[in-house]
Parts: C-alpha cells; sequence; structure tokens
C-alpha cells in the first residue's frame, strides 16, 4: 500500500507535467510567433498548426464581420496560411475590406 506522503509528493511533482501538457488556444500559439492575440477575432472554435511546416488552419463558428477605423472586415469561417516569427503567408479567408 502507498502511503499518503508518497503519493502527495507524487501528485505535486505531477502537476507541473499536466499543465505544461494542456495545449495552447490558437490566440496563445500567436503570441508563440509574435503576433497580438488580437489578430484573431474572438470566437475561434478550434485550429490545427503542423510546427515543422507553419501552416495552420484556425476555424470560427461563422462569418465574422466588424468594423475598425473605418473599414468593414469581414473573416471566413476557417482562416488558413503559413506561420513563422513575424511573418504569415498564403494567408485565405483573411479579413477584407467590404
Amino acid at each position: 500500500m502507498t502511503s499518503p506522503v508518497a503519493l502527495l509528493s507524487f501528485l505535486l511533482l505531477s502537476l507541473p507535467l499536466l499543465y505544461s501538457a494542456a495545449p495552447l488556444t490558437a490566440y496563445e500559439a500567436l503570441e508563440q510567433y509574435d503576433f497580438p492575440a488580437g489578430l484573431l477575432p474572438l470566437g475561434v472554435t478550434g485550429y490545427t498548426l503542423n510546427e515543422d511546416t507553419g501552416e495552420f488552419e484556425a476555424y470560427l463558428s461563422e462569418t465574422c464581420s466588424y468594423s475598425v477605423e473605418g473599414y468593414d472586415l469581414k473573416y471566413k469561417s476557417t482562416i488558413s496560411g503559413k506561420i513563422s516569427k513575424d511573418k504569415i503567408t498564403d494567408l485565405k479567408g483573411h479579413p477584407r475590406r467590404r
């Protein structure tokens, strides 16, 4: 039988491993590439990211429209492209002026 002290010690030592294993949100992933989280609209339902190639897709539940500084912008429900530090290329589904 395992002692309560040994069990408690095991759990306390395992907490950092459990915490670090949590996947990043799409907003946190953007920040890892030196982009502001606000680059994506609120409501991202999920994303995929190939860390080797930088290819990504971010998913919204529906298209998203909003205005900022006199521009009417619209995101499609899937945004995709290729990301690296301070650079996004091949962007599709991004905001466009209506």
